[in-house]
Order: C-alpha cells, then structure tokens, then sequence
C-alpha cells in the first residue's frame, strides 16, 4: 500500500512525499518555484506565440500542479492548448484538499480551475476553459499508445533513482515519437547518463540552468 504523506517546501507550497519510493512528487527547495520554471518558463512559455494550439503531453499528472499552471497561460495569452497527461495512481480527493497551492500562487479563477483539474474524470477530453482540454489516462507507460503527435513533453515522472525504467533508452525512444518535428522535451533530470540516451534517441539536448535549490535541469529537441 503506498502512503502519501504532505510536505511543506521552502517556497511554502505543497508536495507529497510517496512513502513506497521514499522520494518527493516535486522539489522540496519549493513545489510551485520549480514547475514555474522548468515547466512554464522553460517549456511552454517559448512556444506561446508558434501556433493556434499548443498539444501538450504530460508524463505524470501527480498533484495537477503542472495542468493547472498550464492552464493559466492558456487564458493569458488566449491560446488553446490541448493537455494530455498519464499516471497509474489516483490521488484520493482526501490528499487533493490538503493542497495549498491556490492560497500561495493566484490568479483568476484559480480555485475553480484547479478543483475542476483534480476531480474531472479520467479518459475522458474535459474543458477546463474556454482555452484549455484536459484528457487524463490512467495507464501505465507500458500500456500508453496513441497516434497523437505533441509540441511539447513535460517529463515529470519519478526520477530514476526511484524508477530507473521509465527513464531508460527504450523510454525514451518512445517518447521521442510522441514528438512532432522540433517539439521538444522539459524535465528537472540533469543526470548524465539520461543525457546521453537523450541524443541516442535523436535529441538535441540543452543543458540549462536549473531552478532555485537544483543546479541544471533539461531541455530536449526533436531533431
């Protein structure tokens, strides 16, 4: 039985700790600071202006965090995105209300939305707003298949000291066809080994600098 146990971080937002692999759903130096960063800042923000609809793949739904500040940028910059995220594990809405990031991070309708995220129903297109579909699988990675080609890929999955399989070259082989032509990839690992599976998989990898609390994160194009 895995337990969820609920954490402060330093930026004072939540996360979760997953008792089973003893690692954290985000970076304990601050939840919402890291997400904003590699996620948004590094991930979505560049692509704002390329098209009429930005077709986003998630790689570990979690808490929702990343949806939901997704989510944002879609009503700011009237842009439709179209979001797509897997997981194997359900949070309960028990653990769901214990999270605060709608008292450390607002904007408009940020609770609605975000409560809208949590509780829409899984393998199902839901409109979120007006900008904005959400489709949650709940699946494993082995199990994922579609013919639904992405922009951009958020690799939030546990890292591989604690999923080494899902971070392997076979991975991300598989990843890399999920990706359109010069989509690209976002995720907080900077470990060396996943770097060079990366540009063995037909990458061209980005080392950047990483957010508060992490030296490097990366960033990954299609080629």
């Amino acid at each position: 039985m895995t337990l969820l146990k609920h954490i402060i971080t330093s930026d004072g937002s939540s996360t979760l700790l997953n008792d089973k692999l003893q690692t954290t759903y985000h970076s304990q130096h601050g939840a919402i600071q890291e997400s904003l960063f590699i996620y948004i800042r590094n991930g979505l923000l560049p692509l704002i202006e390329t098209s009429e609809t930005i077709k986003i793949f998630e790689f570990g739904f979690g808490t929702g965090l990343n949806t939901w500040l997704s989510s944002k940028l879609a009503e700011e910059y009237f842009k439709k995105i179209q979001y797509t995220s897997i997981d194997n594990f359900i949070i309960s809405d028990q653990i769901f209300s214990k999270l605060n990031y709608t008292e450390q991070y607002y904007f408009p309708n940020s609770k609605e939305i975000l409560h809208i995220i949590q509780k829409s129903e899984w393998d199902k297109i839901v409109s979120i707003t007006p900008y904005f579909n959400l489709l949650k699988r709940h699946c494993n990675w082995s199990d994922y298949s579609t013919n639904e080609k992405f922009d951009l890929i958020y690799f939030d999955a546990f890292g591989p000291q604690a999923q080494s399989e899902l971070w392997n070259l076979d991975s991300l082989n598989k990843l890399y066809n999920l990706l359109e032509a010069n989509g690209r990839l976002v995720t907080f690992c900077a470990q060396g080994q996943f770097r060079r599976d990366l540009k063995k998989a037909g990458f061209y990898v980005e080392k950047l600098p990483g957010p508060p609390g992490k030296r490097e994160m990366t960033r990954a194009i299609k080629n």
